[in-house]
């Protein structure tokens, strides 16, 4: 075994969580369904409008099929907005800038919105000051490429799996969320 598969399987063994008991799991679950109905949808925030402040701005790196799939998740929460989108094939970023305008349109009185830019290099993206979080959903040789760029200019990041190819990659995304603090989800 190798000296990085042998750490690899002591962290793994190290943080196994000992085996869920049913009446526990079927209590959680219950819970889950039971919260939306008992819960104020006031309190979860939905049913007020989010201001401009308050909501986060993302940015989608990657607008393939996978990445188009997860910005139209994102783009349907409140309380984000899609501001930017990137992609080397233009057709796919104006196919996405075609999605997120249509979408908007439809929520504003006047039936029109003019607000999301398009890139075909995901450093312009991740250089912009006004974008919260990214989303990359590119090829994944880019993952690990893509998430630094985005992490080292402040922004959170949901990528796409895998997150890297290489153990040194993946080092070095782990190092750099720990770094910045950042949110980075999978």
């Amino acid at each position: 075994m190798s000296s990085i598969a042998y750490f690899i399987e002591m962290d793994v063994r190290e943080h196994t969580l000992p085996p869920m008991k049913r009446r526990h799991f079927m209590k959680l679950a219950v819970g889950a369904i039971a919260a939306p109905t008992i819960i104020p949808s006031s309190a979860l925030g939905q049913g007020k409008t989010i201001s401009p402040g308050d909501r986060i701005n993302v940015g989608l790196i990657g607008a393939g099929g996978q990445g188009a799939g997860v910005m139209n998740g994102f783009m349907r929460r409140e309380g984000t907005q899609i501001v930017a989108v990137c992609d080397v094939a233009k057709a796919h970023t104006a196919q996405r800038k075609a999605d997120v305008e249509k979408y908007y349109a439809g929520k504003t009185d006047k039936g029109t919105y003019k607000g999301c830019d398009t890139y075909t290099d995901f450093r312009e993206l991740c250089a912009r000051k006004d974008i919260d979080a990214v989303i990359i959903g590119t090829p994944d040789h880019w993952h690990a490429l893509a998430t630094l760029e985005a992490l080292r200019n402040g922004k959170d990041v949901y990528c796409e799996k895998p997150v890297t190819h290489l153990f040194a990659e993946g080092v070095a995304v782990y190092q750099e969320v720990a770094k910045r603090k950042a949110i980075f989800q999978t």
